[in-house]
Parts: structure tokens; sequence; C-alpha cells
């Protein structure tokens, strides 16, 4: 089940990533490969309007924290995630930092979780790599 949580996970970021391959790479990407530079105002604005926000500013705050996260952590995440969700970021609308940290958490533990799994099976035998064929 925890194989089909990962898998679904990866399929999600991959499908959102491709309906925003074309506009996101121009709006979030920096040349030097850095945390990309959003405008968060528009997506917090929403938020206040529909009542999910108290305030801008709030918002505003919790982005900025976030990006900062992005800023020491970047360089952890792999360079195909970190395109991928930046693309999955921006799509539908406004990119936010937390989207785009959200996106890069979920991939780094789908994969975790599957080299787990691969440990695992081989370590108990379960795996391919532990079978052989029985024989009538």
């Amino acid at each position: 089940m925890t194989n089909s949580i990962a898998r679904l996970v990866l399929g999600f970021a991959l499908a959102a990533a491709m309906v925003g391959t074309g506009m996101a790479a121009n709006r979030g990407a920096t040349a030097g490969g850095g945390v990309p530079t959003f405008d968060v105002r528009p997506s917090c604005k929403t938020g206040v309007d529909a009542g999910i926000r108290k305030d801008i500013q709030g918002c505003l705050d919790s982005e900025n924290n976030a990006r900062a996260d992005l800023v020491k952590r970047w360089n952890d995440f792999a360079s195909a995630d970190r395109t991928l969700c930046i693309n999955a970021a921006s799509t539908g609308g406004s990119a936010t930092y937390t989207e785009l940290i959200t996106c890069l958490e979920m991939l780094h533990d789908a994969k975790a979780l599957k080299q787990k799994e691969a440990r695992d099976n081989t370590t108990n035998g379960t795996g391919t790599e532990g079978r052989t064929k029985s024989k009538r």
C-alpha cells in the first residue's frame, strides 16, 4: 500500500508539472538555478477574499518564512524535482512558496519511502533479489 501512495504522489506531481511546463518555466525559474522569486501577493489576497486567511500580511509573512526555509534546504532537493515542483507550483495561477516546498517534500518523502521498501524487501528476502523458483 505504501508503494501505491508513493506512486500516487509522484504521478500527481508529474501530471501537475506537465500541465504547467510552458507557463511556469519563465515565471519562476532563476538563471542560476536558485530558489525562484514568486509574487505571492495575489495568492494571499485571494486567500483573504475567500476567508481562508485573516490578513494579507500574515500570509506574506508565512510565505516569506517558507521561502527562507527553501533557501536553506534548496540543494537538498534533486534538480529534476526542483524543476518539476516549480512548474507544479506555478500551474493555474500565482505560485506560492508553500506549494513549492510541499511538492519538494512530498517527492523527497516518496523517494525515501520507495528506497526503504526496496531495502526492506531485499533484507527480508521478499524482493525479486531474494526470490528463487520453487521446483515441483
